[in-house]
C-alpha cells in the first residue's frame, strides 16, 4: 500500500512541471527591441549619406523658443580641427552606406533567429534590408 502511495505522489509531482497546454512563448523583446534599435540607427546613417527615403515626410521643426515669429538665430560652426595622424580617411558615401547596410543585415538576421522567421519583427526587419538595398543599389553603389 506504501509503495501504491508514493508511486502516485511521485507521478503527481512530476506532473506539475509540464508547461500549460497552448501557452505560448514570452515575446522576445529585450533584445529584439535593441536589434530593431540598431536597424533604425543603420537607416538613420544611410539618410545621412544617401539623402532621405523617397517619399519619406520632413519632420517638423520646432518653433523656436520665446515665441512664435521670431528668427531662428545661426548658431555658430565649430572651429574646424585638425584630424590626428592616427585618424582613418574619410569614407565615400557608397563605403558609408554599405557598412549600415551590413548592419541592418546581422541585426535582421538575430531578430529573425530570436523571435522565428514568421514573426512580425522578423518581416519588419526584412523589409527594412529590402528598402536600404534598393536605396543603395538605386544609388549606384555596390556593397560586396
Amino acid at each position: 500500500m506504501r509503495a501504491a502511495v508514493l508511486l502516485g505522489l511521485v507521478c503527481l509531482g512530476a506532473c506539475g512541471g509540464a508547461a500549460a497546454p497552448g501557452a505560448k512563448s514570452p515575446e522576445p523583446s529585450g533584445d529584439v527591441d535593441a536589434l530593431a534599435g540598431e536597424i533604425e540607427a543603420a537607416e538613420r546613417d544611410l539618410s545621412a549619406e544617401l539623402g532621405p527615403e523617397p517619399g519619406a515626410q520632413p519632420k517638423p521643426t520646432e518653433p523656436a523658443a520665446g515665441g512664435e515669429g521670431m528668427a531662428e538665430e545661426k548658431k555658430p560652426e565649430p572651429a574646424a580641427t585638425t584630424p590626428s595622424p592616427e585618424a582613418s580617411p574619410p569614407r565615400s558615401p557608397c563605403e558609408t552606406a554599405c557598412k549600415a547596410l551590413g548592419s541592418m543585415k546581422r541585426s535582421q538576421e538575430r531578430i529573425c533567429e530570436i523571435a522565428g522567421a514568421a514573426h512580425e519583427r522578423c518581416e519588419w526587419a526584412k523589409q527594412r534590408v529590402a528598402a536600404a538595398t534598393a536605396r543603395i543599389e538605386k544609388a549606384g553603389c555596390s556593397c560586396s
